[in-house]
């Protein structure tokens, strides 16, 4: 799992489970609020790979869901490139921003 979009960050691999889990803690700048943080969930490929591991799943973060500086926990809808929901991410977030 990663987030691009906003810095990018990665969660170690979780091997071989249908039902991963992650704990990581990600801290990112956004510097203007106008950027558009991505969660991905991504099949590690273990062979050889033309084009990169194939994402399993997306979350798109809403900014504007967040600007009101109140932590939020809840699942998130993770959708396949075609745009199809393909399953749920639990995730707590929190924005503290400034007007400077």
């Amino acid at each position: 799992m990663g987030i691009v979009g906003a810095g990018k960050e990665q969660t170690e691999v979780c091997q071989a489970s249908a039902d991963p889990v992650w704990q990581d803690v990600m801290e990112f700048d956004i510097e203007t609020g106008n950027e558009v943080p991505k969660i991905q969930v991504k099949h590690k490929n273990t062979g050889i790979s033309f084009g990169g591991d194939p994402i399993v799943g997306e979350h798109i973060i809403d900014l504007e869901f967040l600007r009101d500086q109140f932590k939020k926990d809840d699942w998130f809808p993770l959708t396949n490139p075609k745009g199809e929901e393909v399953g749920k991410i639990y995730l707590s977030m929190h924005w503290i921003w400034s007007h400077t």
